[in-house]
């Protein structure tokens, strides 16, 4: 896999690539929901924190490591867990995901498309989508948006049914399909 560092290496391609990522949190464009495995934001009141999730006998509990409080444990703050509105200006974030250097952060290079997942999936999940969408291009279509469609439709199409259990809650086709995101124009014909 190509690190963000090395995207600059691409400057004097003659054609740019379009990179189809099947990893975590590649697509990422904004940080994932408080309470969904580590997340740590500045809210509006200028309050950092820090939340993780701990799973102990079965039941999840949500720990704010900088105050020390705890959600959804006996004797402790019932869950869910109403939390401060993120600050939109939450500068200690930085970069969101793989797609950024890919897209943004050089002005020469990268890349002219990018699909990538917004948080957490089994990488299996992005490799079948991944999968049939090439293979729609090596079937001869050439539109990206139309190679995406044909890629979503299978993944729809296998995992309808899925009733979806955790680990794998996500594995159902409603779900992850609004987690892998294309970054790119549909219209581009590609050679």
């Amino acid at each position: 896999m190509i690190g963000p560092d090395l995207v600059q290496d691409t400057a004097n391609n003659t054609a740019l690539p379009v990179v189809f990522a099947a990893g975590c949190s590649t697509g990422a464009y904004a940080p994932e929901a408080p309470g969904f495995n580590v997340y740590e934001y500045r809210d509006v009141s200028n309050r950092m924190w820090h939340l993780e999730t701990a799973s102990v006998l079965g039941q999840t509990w949500l720990i704010d490591l900088i105050s020390g409080q705890f959600w959804g444990c006996p004797g402790c703050k019932p869950l869910p867990l109403i939390a401060s509105k993120p600050n939109p200006y939450d500068f200690n974030e930085g970069a969101f995901g793989f797609a950024y250097p890919w897209l943004i952060q050089y002005p020469r290079g990268g890349a002219i498309a990018y699909f990538g997942e917004v948080s957490v999936a089994e990488d299996w999940m992005g490799v079948e989508l991944e999968t049939d969408m090439l293979a729609d291009y090596q079937g001869g279509d050439r539109v990206l948006g139309s190679i995406y469609l044909t890629g979503e439709r299978a993944y729809w199409n296998n995992h309808q049914g899925d009733v979806g259990r955790p680990p794998d809650f996500h594995s159902q086709s409603r779900y992850y399909l609004g987690w892998m995101v294309f970054f790119g124009d549909p219209s581009l014909r590609m050679p």
